[in-house]
């Protein structure tokens, strides 16, 4: 016999199977019961899992999870502003008189930027600002609730400097630095506020002198400086010293 003879006849006898099992019922009574072991089962199993209870669960984990990155945040945070205010504490030492203003920095450009604090937190124009890096600025103008604060790197903004070698005197005006030519400063050298003129206490860190070159009347000496300070989301207003 041939193999696709074969197949034909198999085929034709399961057919035939399926017939008489309809036919009489058999069927029903063979898959009725498969059917009901697999309700059955499936009941015992999602009692099992109760996903239910599962889901509430989870949810309370993550629940429970968000709270505690949010106190990781927290904690992070608290570490951040200690050590930011641990940064003023030599210089309120140094100088009892110190009386400092914290401001939020609510907008910026390229040499100014404005503070969420005015004239009713005392300020109201040529107060000092710095970070806990140095002097960033000083306070142009101000209204009730709010301060703008010229850059150090503004053309507008001098300031009375003092080099840390030599103690040669000097002056920054937009972040240049002139010294008079017999002045031994260097390149390196950091520069300090020299507290002369009154509007900036003495000693605030300013940044650090550039390459020097004698300018063209001869008579002083000038360098670019590389200011450490820089905006920072909070600054210090020295509104007294």
């Amino acid at each position: 016999m041939s193999k696709s003879i074969r197949w034909l006849i198999g085929g034709a006898c399961a057919i035939l199977v399926g017939v008489v099992l309809r036919v009489t019922g058999v069927a029903g009574t063979v898959l009725a019961p498969l059917q009901e072991m697999v309700t059955n089962g499936t009941a015992v199993v999602c009692r099992w899992l109760d996903v239910g209870n599962y889901r509430q669960k989870y949810q309370q984990a993550q629940a429970e999870l968000t709270a505690l990155r949010r106190q990781v945040i927290d904690q992070e945070q608290a570490v951040h502003d200690a050590k930011w205010y641990r940064e003023f504490l030599g210089l309120k030492e140094a100088n009892a008189a110190l009386v400092f203003c914290e401001a939020q920095v609510i907008a910026a450009d390229t040499d100014s930027f404005t503070v969420n604090k005015g004239t009713l937190d005392g300020i109201d124009g040529g107060e000092p600002v710095i970070t806990a890096c140095g002097l960033v600025g000083v306070v142009k103008e101000a209204g009730l609730s709010w301060a703008r604060v010229y850059a150090l790197a503004n053309k507008e903004v001098a300031v009375s400097i003092v080099s840390n070698r030599n103690r040669a005197n000097g002056e920054m005006i937009g972040g240049v630095a002139r010294f008079p030519r017999d002045s031994n400063v260097e390149e390196g050298e950091r520069l300090i506020t020299s507290g002369y003129g009154g509007t900036y206490p003495r000693g605030l860190i300013i940044g650090e002198l550039g390459y020097c070159t004698l300018q063209s009347d001869g008579l002083y000496r000038s360098a670019a400086v590389k200011l450490y300070a820089k905006y920072e989301e909070r600054v210090m207003v020295i509104t007294a010293f």
